[in-house]
């Protein structure tokens, strides 16, 4: 059975233990983690095989009516042009123009079922029944052939749709049945990074989809509100005929003379091309039309229709948090598919899957780990009934006494195949950034042979190039802000000119301020929005990254999920390794970004490296090998 061994490892998540046809005591090939208490499975499991591997990856959805990008296109022109096609309506006293929140919500659902199509099949396959029954309505549609046409386009692309996130769901179920097969039986709970809590995997986009709920929500009672007020209003007015003066088809503007002489225009739904008079209802200053019980107005229309579309897209996002923690969960508490595997960790971040006997062929699946890796080529165990779009959990196979495997979860989603470069690979933009990130990984494996441990701290800072360039930003900034205040110009063009010319003194202002030190504790980041130096241990920091653009990012992961202060927490910016910690649980990495500090394509030009770009190798390297690190400062001479 797997079992914890010792109280600082990871839970092994329960009782699910290593099942299986495994000849032999299964308890004698399960290798014990050791030190940091966490069990694997790794003698116990089959490898799979790149024979296996190639059945899992054909059985996915390869097809190409099956991606959601056609269908969904094809769903937009044709919802906008039936929606353009289709007849004003006649609105009389006797049949008014309501709120119709029937149409109007079935209108509203088409956009979570597009964000739905492509992000959360499950619910897409509800979503499209919902949508045809509501396309079914008898006189939904009432125009002449052109709406007619759109209809049934309509129509066809939910169908289409629908059997798509159909297929996917049915390839899915075939890709898991082939892990379990390929697993022989051998079943386990996944172990979890350190520090990592599986059920709040997708808590943002839980939050979030609630908070959009709740303002949808508070957006439509707004709606009911004001109506139901009209209503108590309509109940006292007095009815009046009035004369149409005009009647603008474009803007949907109704003018008519009221009974004082005055005019007034109201802003309507229906049709009053042939209409010479209308029914006017009147209380003191309070003014509507008979046939239209309701405001029009554009306020209006976007509390209701902004409201529908927020509840929509809330539920949508909601649903998807609680899938993904659904799916770490499961792992976790098992038992589930274990596999020997071989991985590669790429210099982007990225993990490649091969079968056990195929490193050298096309690699099987990709995703984007977390915590993020080392690079390079090693063989894992996998543990989960893998599909794409799921989630899995990989260790290190490595075994003995003194072997601490490491243990990484996939923060995003499995994906088929090998893992493509931002951008297509074959596209000119394509090609620069895997040339800048070769570049990159040059300078990295130049600094692993040329940098030594320092005594003291390191630091890497602006050069006189980028100060001169910072500081004719800073007065140039600085004039345009007085130009923009002391000239004559309307208010409105004031406040866009000045945001854009502080947005420019700002850059240049960080672009001389940057500094980062790394000592024996971690490193320290300056150049931010806060005046002070953010910390951020070694345990966690993810890479740093020099981007094309001139942009410094330092990757961090979470380390101290209590915020006690403990070894490997980090406190976000007070500048103490004990402060307080920001835990974001599974998946919790923050981006810090310093902005545009260099120039990379006047370096490539030049042949020398920036500053930034060496402070990034330099970094890199120090996380690689942690015998590059600053000494202790009691080492100090």
């Amino acid at each position: 059975m797997i079992s914890d061994g010792g109280s600082e490892g990871v839970p092994d998540g329960g009782s699910g233990g290593v099942r299986g046809d495994v000849s032999g005591d299964v308890s004698d090939d399960v290798y014990d983690g050791g030190s940091d208490g966490t069990s694997y499975a790794g003698g116990a499991a089959r490898p799979w095989l790149a024979a296996d591997a190639r059945r899992w990856r054909a059985a996915g959805p390869r097809a190409a009516w099956v991606r959601p990008t056609l269908p969904a296109v094809v769903l937009v022109v044709a919802v906008f042009a039936a929606v353009l096609m289709s007849p004003d309506p006649t609105c009389t006293p006797q049949a008014p123009c309501g709120e119709e929140w029937v149409d109007k919500t079935g209108t509203m659902l088409f956009l979570p079922h597009l964000v739905c199509l492509f992000f959360l099949p499950e619910l897409a396959v509800l979503t499209a029944p919902l949508l045809l029954l509501y396309l079914a309505r008898p006189g939904q549609w009432e125009g002449g052939a052109g709406e007619k046409v759109a209809a049934a386009v309509v129509v066809a692309a939910l169908c289409w749709g629908w059997l798509a996130v159909a297929q996917r769901l049915r390839a899915r179920r075939r890709q898991r049945a082939l892990i379990a097969e390929a697993a022989g039986g051998v079943t386990a709970s996944a172990p979890m990074p350190d520090g990592i809590e599986p059920g709040q995997r997708g808590l943002f986009r839980r939050v979030a989809g609630l908070l959009m709920c709740a303002v949808g929500a508070a957006l439509i009672v707004t709606v009911v509100v004001q109506d139901r007020a009209d209503d108590r209003t309509a109940r006292v007015a007095v009815a009046r005929d009035v004369p149409v003066v005009a009647y603008n088809p474009d803007d949907y503007l109704l003018t008519v003379r009221m009974p004082d002489g005055s005019r007034h225009r109201f802003d309507v739904d229906g049709d009053y091309r042939d209409v010479g008079t209308v029914t006017v209802l009147l209380h003191g200053d309070w003014v509507r039309l008979a046939g239209e019980p309701y405001l029009d107005d554009l306020s209006h229309f976007l509390r209701q229709a902004g409201g529908m579309a927020l509840v929509g897209l809330g539920l949508a996002s909601a649903l998807s948090g609680q899938l993904a923690r659904r799916r770490v969960v499961a792992l976790r508490r098992g038992p589930v598919p274990v596999l020997r595997a071989r991985a590669r960790t790429r210099a982007d971040g990225f993990t490649e899957i091969y079968g056990a006997d195929g490193l050298g062929l096309e690699p099987v699946l990709h995703y984007e780990p977390f915590p993020h890796a080392r690079s390079g080529v090693h063989d894992v165990i996998l543990y989960g009934a893998l599909s794409e779009d799921g989630a899995l959990v990989l260790t290190s196979a490595e075994s003995g006494p003194a072997a601490k495997p490491s243990v990484e979860v996939s923060l995003s989603p499995i994906r088929g195949g090998p893992a493509v470069d931002h951008g297509d690979a074959g596209s000119t933009a394509g090609r620069r950034d895997a040339g800048h990130r070769q570049a990159a990984e040059i300078d990295v494996q130049r600094a692993l042979g040329t940098v030594v441990a320092a005594a003291g701290p390191v630091r890497w800072h602006a050069g006189p190039v980028a100060r001169c360039v910072g500081a004719v930003m800073l007065v140039t900034g600085a004039g345009a802000v007085t130009s923009a205040a002391v000239g004559d110009w309307p208010w409105s063009r004031v406040l866009w000119f000045s945001f854009v010319a502080l947005t420019w003194f700002y850059g240049g202002w960080r672009l001389m301020t940057w500094q980062i030190t790394a000592d024996s504790g971690g490193l320290r980041v300056r150049g931010l929005l806060s005046s002070r130096a953010r910390h951020i241990p070694w345990d966690a920091v993810g890479h740093a990254r020099y981007g094309r653009g001139g942009a410094l990012t330092i990757t961090c992961v979470e380390a101290d999920p209590e915020g006690s202060g403990a070894p490997g927490g980090w406190d976000g910016g007070s500048g103490a390794p004990g402060g307080p910690g920001r835990h974001r649980g599974l998946g919790g990495s923050e981006e810090i970004s310093l902005g545009v500090v260099g120039w990379p394509f006047a370096e490539r030009l030049l042949k020398r490296p920036g500053r930034a770009a060496v402070a990034a190798a330099e970094i890199t390297a120090m996380i690689r090998q942690p015998g590059l690190r600053p000494g202790p400062p009691e080492h100090l001479p």
